[in-house]
């Protein structure tokens, strides 16, 4: 429904594929068919999805299969390499429109498998060995979540060498200036996305009672304000007004949502007797 009411690009998020390779190939093909410009794929877990992946997934202390997240939540965790790397081939070869943008996203950096929100460099290194793979398989622009420095990305950009590397930009989340797109058009990022800018100005709302207001503008004045700071200031923390996206996520219930699955886990646990097989081994 976006696509067709644009002229301009639209890249979306195909999360994993939804599946193995070949729901990945279908994946593609009906994003190509809803005319998005192009997608990127990741190599995060995605508990059931691929038949592989009970086998590489599993913690080895609690036994869990960590399901699919957000990027910016803890708790999770990626294939092994060479299931990520059949991901990215599927899609290659299964786009039809040799214009269809294919980019790999790593989510490494804070894999529960290299340390989780702990992690040291080798998660980072990790990542960006995974997207070199990718690149060799087809991939035509490649995403690592969650870099932790400025200088990080700096060493993303120039390990990939003429590989295209995107960038997302939280407001909040450093004191560092990281937040300052404007400090990356030296660089080779070929772009910077400001994914939750739109959600911190309307948690912002929310806080002051205000989020009617940007109603009032058919609905677009919070995202407009985003442009506009952002443009004139390299900056969206104005529009952002010091929230965070753990301010959002506090808003729309993650708490709760996270105490119910942990909650049913654990029932699930007691009844089947796993939990005490765990204790006892």
């Amino acid at each position: 429904m976006v696509a067709l009411h644009t002229e301009l690009p639209i890249i979306a998020d195909a999360d994993t594929g939804f599946g193995g390779p070949l729901d990945i190939s279908r994946t593609v093909r009906l994003y190509e068919h809803a005319g998005i410009a192009g997608l990127h794929i990741e190599d995060q877990v995605m508990a059931g999805s691929r038949s592989r992946c009970a086998l590489i997934c599993i913690d080895a202390q609690s036994h869990q299969v960590f399901p699919k997240r957000c990027g910016q939540l803890q708790g999770k965790d990626v294939v092994a390499l060479e299931v990520f790397i059949e991901g990215v081939r599927s899609a290659v070869e299964a786009r039809q429109d040799p214009d269809f943008v294919i980019i790999a996203r790593t989510d490494a950096r804070q894999a529960k498998r290299f340390g989780g929100p702990h992690a040291g460099s080798e998660a980072f290194h990790e990542g960006i060995k995974r997207l070199k793979a990718a690149v060799a398989a087809g991939a035509d622009m490649v995403f690592m979540e969650c870099p932790r420095t400025e200088d990080e990305c700096r060493t993303l950009v120039k390990e990939m060498g003429d590989v295209p590397v995107p960038i997302n930009v939280l407001p909040n989340v450093s004191k560092s200036g990281f937040e300052d797109t404007s400090r990356y058009a030296d660089r080779t990022v070929i772009m910077v996305s400001l994914p939750t800018s739109r959600y911190q100005t309307e948690s912002a709302g929310l806080s002051h009672g205000n989020l009617p207001v940007y109603r009032i503008h058919s609905g677009d004045a919070s995202y407009a304000t985003v442009v506009w700071c952002s443009k004139s200031h390299g900056t969206d923390l104005e529009a952002c007004e010091g929230h965070t996206i753990k301010d959002f996520f506090d808003q729309v219930g993650l708490g709760e949502a996270g105490e119910f699955d942990a909650r049913i886990s654990e029932c699930s646990k007691t009844q089947t007797g796993e939990k005490g097989a765990q204790e006892g081994s």
